[in-house]
Formats: structure tokens, sequence, C-alpha cells
């Protein structure tokens, strides 16, 4: 496939779902998979059952992605108001069966999310969706001269993997306009620290793609 540069990259992508069945999302990562040479395959469709999209083989590794859209539900002239992670959150419960199903323990499994060509807004919310929102304890003294003060943080409610759930997502994958890459599609890889199977990074890095994993001590995303 002829690599095209990233507005037309995109216009092709919006062209081919208006005229079928396949999103943008799915044909901005088929470009992605064919700049990096990642090999890939659509996953054929079952009647009765939900299906993963992709099947990739990066490194001999066989990994099983599922591609989701984080459309805008905001209207014209409306203020936006998000519950951090939220929608991601109901991304994750959405493909999680599929994807445990045809991994079948065996595979990795990939979540792929876009978002209009958004990076920034991931970093928080999929830190809240994947393992909590952001929490601080505080402390009230019961001398009411002393102001409460702070003695941590932490990740609280609403995560969705932990060592018992959803362990057959080994990453979150978003895709994205890179700055750095004269402004074309690339993702990023936000690894799961519960996968039942991880992703080897140093496959990923072979094709140039970049990663994160979570450090709980700072609850920041590391490369």
């Amino acid at each position: 496939m002829t690599i095209l540069p990233s507005d037309l990259v995109e216009k092709a992508a919006l062209e081919g779902a208006q005229q079928g069945a396949r999103t943008v999302s799915e044909l901005l990562f088929e470009s992605i998979c064919d700049r990096l040479q990642i090999g890939y395959k659509p996953i054929p469709t079952e009647k009765g059952a939900k299906t993963p999209d992709f099947e990739l083989t990066i490194g001999g590794q066989k990994i099983i992605a599922e591609v989701k859209e984080l459309t805008d539900d905001t209207k014209p002239g409306e203020g936006r108001s998000e519950t951090v992670g939220a929608r991601i959150r109901t991304k994750i419960k959405k493909c999680a069966r599929q994807l445990r199903t045809r991994t079948a323990g065996r595979h990795p499994g990939m979540l792929v999310l876009y978002a209009d060509g958004q990076q920034g807004y991931f970093y928080a919310h999929l830190a809240a969706a994947m393992y909590g929102t952001h929490t601080i304890d505080l402390a009230v003294p019961q001398d009411r001269s002393v102001k409460p003060y702070v003695v941590g943080e932490r990740f609280g409610a609403g995560r969705q993997m932990t060592p018992d759930h959803n362990t057959s997502i080994s990453a979150v994958c978003t895709i994205f306009r890179d700055s750095a890459q004269n402004w074309n599609f690339d993702f990023l890889v936000y690894h799961n620290a519960h996968a039942a199977i991880p992703i080897e990074p140093g496959l990923l890095a072979q094709h140039g793609i970049r990663q994160l994993h979570m450090d709980f001590d700072s609850m920041q995303w590391r490369e």
C-alpha cells in the first residue's frame, strides 16, 4: 500500500467510512500498520456473535485488536462536561468479553481508541479508566484551628484493570496526530500492569512504537 501524507490518509479514511460499513478509526489503524510494517488481517464477523476487528502479527507474536471510536455527543453551543474516564470505561466494558473469547488465554489483546486526532485528552482519562480516579486523602484535625492537610494520594473508584478484571486486555492504544512526526497519524501503547499475557515491549520498539506504563508511586505514565 502506498503511504500517504496524513491529510490524505484522513481524507481517504473519511471517504471510505462514508462509502461502507468501515469506521474512520479502523481505516486509520490500517494505514498506521502499513506504515509501521505491522502484519494485520481483519477478523471475519460471525453471525450472532461479536468479534474483535483485527489479528496482528508483530515479531511472530499474534495480537488480537479491537478498534473503537470515541465520539463527542456535545451539541453545538453546549458546554462540555465529562466525568474523567467515563467514555473509556464504557469502551473497555464493551470490548472485554470479545477480546477474552478470541485471545483464549493464549494471545495478548489490544483495545485501540481514536478521538478525532487528540493525544493529550487520553493521559488523565486512561489513568482513571484503567486504574481508578485520582483521589487525594485529607486528614481533618479535631482542633478546628488546624487546617485539613493532605496525607496521601491514590487511585480510587472506577478502575477497570485489576488482577481479577479485564486481564485479557494487555494494552490500551490511542491513535493521534503526532506533532513530532509532521502530524502523521501514529499510535501510543499504554500497557496494562495486570495483563494475563503482556505484550513484549521489545517487539513493539522494533517498529518504532512508543509505549507507556503506569508508575504507581508517582501515579504518572512513564515511557
